[in-house]
């Protein structure tokens, strides 16, 4: 499928396709010469200007915010000599940045998980054979109306249909551990949960990852010998059998092992999107579920075990951990069912210190616009860019990021440039499990190439390409526990582009691949490491002037998504006018899922729409700004922003 959309948008990029396209696309940094150039003559975000402001560039619709857009229809001769100009005037200058969140999402994320009601089935039938005189062999051998009543007896505390479903969860489980075979397994769980409803579906997995849990193994965790390795559903299933034959515990599985086949279950249930997520927290590493109705893509709910949490948010902060054991590394590593790493998108942490060390959003996911606030101030000078930042991930996991960082851009020659990036931090957040705290340094670098293929008076073809490398080191405390935090993450993006002009207009069209690194097996460290690319956008934007002090630009693009369980498309549309008279910028943006079961936790896939107004003062040193978003899905989760910036 890749090949094909490959050679599809090859050919259209190398006749001048005129199809609009937007996500995603290059910054400045990769973008044509000609774009970086009219950037730097009329920003449209020039709150902070030369891109010092990670934040609010990126609040704009990519594209929207004048990096791309050049202000003039010159040739590329031209607008090289713009940028030449343009980088003599650097000089040192203070910013500041203000963002306020007049107006949230009324949904916040949930801090307490729901437990399962569940009934612990070895308890149950050891009272019962204490009581009654019978071997467990006789109690495992009643038909299932009889056993059902022996169950009853566990099901203290439940009330109407909730001990309903606990007696004919605890039913099927046994008879499912019974079968010797996974795929006799799933043709009965299968067949028994044909007409439940998703909400029963999430009860029932709860409930097989509780009796997981019962006999999890101790020996498995850390880097040990019996580390390595995976443990089967099919083992795990027999450990529950034998525990309820014995009444012993039977070490089988950790996390890893209980979710990944926790998400086997779901997809013989129908639940294809469901998915395995790993992150790094107080005390090593911990994966969940994660998963989509079906039938309702903005329901999305998490397992731990037989912990239930159902998320309001959408995009990556749907993916965070605020129950029992959140999450407290830069990233969410994503794995199939069946175990194959699938997409790495980044925490709320993750994102914050992206921006403030001079990252964009794009960097970490070619659709992600996060909507954190972060107020900041600092000196921007050719040196690189010194800021003190306080954000808030008010919209999504809660946690405050505070700290001092250093950025810097090098070009080392026409071709190739660097980026590098420092973060002091303390970061703070409420979960279930009391204040989580943290004290740590985050450092980023970007190495990256800008080629012409092929040039001509109006026309030029050329590639681009960046490889990534983000870490953090962080000590975290959770109460009275306390740990030695450390997380990275390696990613490239890379591809293709032509700009042209027809007449006064001027055109960039780009296709661009996303590329990470993630160990090969979800369970297996010890098989090595695999490149995935789940992401590809194909992009057109058209720009011009209208008149003589208006300038105007138009987008619609195309995002293909890769998650193993399927192919997902996405859409974009962008539309932007600045007046260089009045200093006014107005941008649009919508996008969403033209997939129906995409599910909401990748970036870009929630239909929303987003209108932004920048208004400059005393000429581009000061600028006031208020940015919008409404989905279109739900209407409890919108947001109203109020900017205020300048550099002097």
């Amino acid at each position: 499928m890749k090949q094909v959309i490959w050679s599809v948008v090859l050919v259209a990029l190398m006749t001048g396709s005129q199809v609009f396209a937007a996500p995603g696309t290059p910054t400045d940094k990769l973008a044509a010469d000609a774009s970086k150039a009219a950037a730097a003559l009329a920003p449209n975000v020039p709150a902070v200007g030369s891109g010092t402001a990670a934040n609010l560039a990126n609040a704009a619709a990519p594209g929207l915010n004048g990096k791309n857009c050049p202000t003039t229809g010159s040739t590329p001769a031209e607008d090289q000599a713009f940028a030449d100009a343009a980088k003599k005037k650097k000089k040192a200058e203070l910013f500041f940045e203000l963002q306020f969140l007049a107006m949230g999402n009324d949904n916040k994320m949930a801090i307490a998980s729901t437990p399962i009601g569940r009934i612990n089935v070895t308890s149950v039938i050891t009272d019962y054979a204490n009581s009654t005189g019978m071997t467990r062999a006789q109690i495992l051998a009643m038909t299932d109306a009889q056993l059902k009543v022996v169950l009853a007896n566990g099901a203290s505390g439940l009330e109407g249909q909730a001990k309903t479903d606990a007696i004919d969860n605890a039913l099927l489980i046994m008879r499912a551990s019974a079968l010797g075979s996974e795929s006799a397994m799933f043709s009965m769980i299968a067949e028994q949960s044909r007409g439940m409803s998703f909400g029963r579906k999430v009860g029932l997995i709860a409930t097989f990852l509780a009796a997981f849990s019962d006999n999890y193994d101790e020996a498995r965790t850390g880097s040990g010998p019996a580390s390595e390795g995976a443990v089967s559903l099919r083992t795990m299933m027999g450990a529950i059998n034998t525990n309820l034959a014995t009444g012993t515990q039977i070490d089988a599985g950790v996390c890893r092992d209980m979710h990944q086949g926790a998400a086997q279950l779901a997809r013989a249930m129908g639940i294809d999107e469901a998915f395995t997520v790993g992150f790094k927290l107080v005390g090593g590493g911990h994966r969940t579920l994660v998963l989509t109705d079906p039938n309702n893509r903005g329901r999305v709910y998490q397992l731990n075990y037989g912990n239930v949490t159902e998320q309001t948010v959408g995009g990556p902060s749907a993916l965070s951990q605020n129950g029992s054991l959140p999450d407290a590394g830069i990233r969410f590593r994503i794995y199939d069912a069946n175990g194959r790493p699938a997409i790495i998108l980044p925490s709320d942490r993750g994102t914050i210190l992206n921006l403030v060390t001079g990252g964009t959003d794009q960097q970490l996911d070619l659709m992600l616009h996060s909507n954190n606030t972060i107020n900041q101030g600092g000196l921007n000078t050719p040196y690189g860019t010194f800021r003190i930042f306080v954000a808030n991930a008010a919209q999504g996991n809660g946690e405050q990021v505070v700290g001092a960082a250093y950025n810097i851009h090098v070009d080392y020659n026409k071709v190739f440039y660097g980026e590098y990036g420092l973060a002091a931090f303390q970061a703070t957040r409420p979960t279930e499990a009391g204040q989580q705290d943290a004290i740590g340094v985050y450092a980023q670098t970007t190495q990256g190439a800008n080629i012409n293929l092929y040039q001509r008076d109006r026309f030029r073809l050329f590639g681009f390409g960046e490889l990534s490398l983000r870490g953090s080191y962080a000590y975290t405390t959770l109460g009275d526990k306390d740990d030695h935090i450390f997380d990275y993450n390696v990613s490239a993006r890379y591809g293709l582009g032509t700009e042209f002009y027809t007449g006064p207009v001027h055109h960039t069209s780009t296709l661009t691949a996303q590329t990470f690194v993630d160990q090969a097996n979800a369970l297996d460290s010890s098989q090595g490491i695999a490149l995935r690319t789940p992401t590809v956008a194909w992009m057109h934007r058209i720009d011009g002037n209208l008149g003589r002090d208006v300038h105007g630009s138009l987008g619609v693009g195309l995002t293909y998504r890769d998650l193993g369980t399927d192919d997902y498309w996405q859409y974009v549309t962008e539309a932007g006018l600045d007046s260089r008279r009045t200093g006014t910028s107005v941008a649009l943006r919508t996008e969403g899922a033209l997939s129906r079961d995409l599910p909401l936790w990748v970036p870009g896939s929630e239909h929303t729409g987003t209108l932004q107004v920048n208004q400059r003062i005393f000429g581009d040193h000061l600028n006031v700004g208020v940015k919008g978003q409404q989905s279109f899905e739900n209407v409890q989760n919108h947001s109203l922003f109020f900017t205020l910036g300048g550099h002097f």
